[in-house]
């Protein structure tokens, strides 16, 4: 009896060894887990570009891109120049071939383009106090002469262009605050502004800061990141949320893609489109 006791004693006092070893051996294991899916977690918050299509515009007016759009209702894509009304604008296929004529033109010195499902129509800001024009579309998809619906200053600047929010029906602009908000009427309802952190210093957009393209904003609709601004200096697009402006995530884009302190760059389609002056090409990434 005695011998069996020592020996259970013993025999249990293994065990108990052996068991809180393993349960701190699934401590660690479950630490490292943790730390491993962290990891993993932050290394996708950059994603990187990659090359998905390209659409050439025609004719050789015309050197800043202001827009591409995408019409889901008839599947064209839409691009136009900036900076005069006899500048090109060229509507696509799906897979980027030109089904315009070549000498379709933007009827006005347009900045910012949209595609509007309520209206079934695409719609654009021009240049200054021109006003909002908009576009109705034939059964090909293609473009009439432009009217202004809502003439006037509304936006931030001259050069500011626009970029539509569907779900809200609002527009955004990018402004030295950060972003303008504008509702369909021409009329501002609110300022968000952009930081890196919740704490962290608001981004001003401006000629005076040369890391960021200072007229374009793109609307992703990507929950917690519906908001994408160039940044030039580190060469990738930084996302933010539309309702607390503070920093989501970034995506990388490739080395060799030119990149400009204003214009020549869009989003459409779930793609981001960056016009290269010296191809004249829209080039698309996603």
């Amino acid at each position: 009896m005695i011998i069996y006791r020592v020996h259970g004693i013993a025999t249990t006092a293994v065990l108990v060894d052996f068991c809180i070893k393993f349960t701190s051996m699934k401590k660690i294991l479950l630490l490292l887990l943790t730390i491993t899916a962290f990891t993993a977690t932050n290394a996708q918050t950059t994603r990187k570009l990659k090359k998905v299509l390209e659409l050439v515009m025609p004719g050789t007016d015309g050197s800043n891109g202001a827009a591409v759009v995408w019409n889901p209702a008839q599947k064209k894509y839409y691009a136009v120049f900036a900076g005069n009304e006899t500048f090109p604008m060229a509507v696509f296929d799906v897979a980027g071939k030109e089904v315009s004529d070549g000498e379709l033109t933007a009827g006005y010195d347009l900045r910012g383009m949209w595609y509007n499902p309520k209206t079934k129509a695409i719609e654009a800001n021009c240049y200054d106090s021109t006003g909002w024009v908009t576009y109705k579309l034939d059964a090909k998809g293609l473009p009439g002469i432009p009217d202004i619906f809502l003439p006037g200053m509304n936006q931030p600047s001259s050069q500011s262009v626009a970029t539509f929010n569907p779900k809200t029906n609002g527009i955004y602009f990018l402004s030295t605050d950060g972003i303008s908000v504008y509702k369909m009427d021409g009329t501002p309802s609110s300022t968000l502004t952009l930081k890196k952190t919740a704490t962290g210093d608001e981004i001003e957009f401006s000629a005076d800061n040369p890391a960021y393209n200072n007229t374009t904003v793109i609307f992703t609709g990507i929950p917690k990141a519906e908001l994408g601004v160039l940044n030039i200096e580190e060469k990738k697009i930084d996302l933010f949320s539309s309702s607390t402006g503070i920093f989501s995530n970034s995506w990388a884009i490739p080395d060799d893609v030119p990149l400009y302190s204003y214009f020549n760059f869009s989003y459409a389609n779930g793609i981001v489109w960056f016009f290269d002056k010296d191809t004249r090409i829209w080039m698309g990434y996603k």
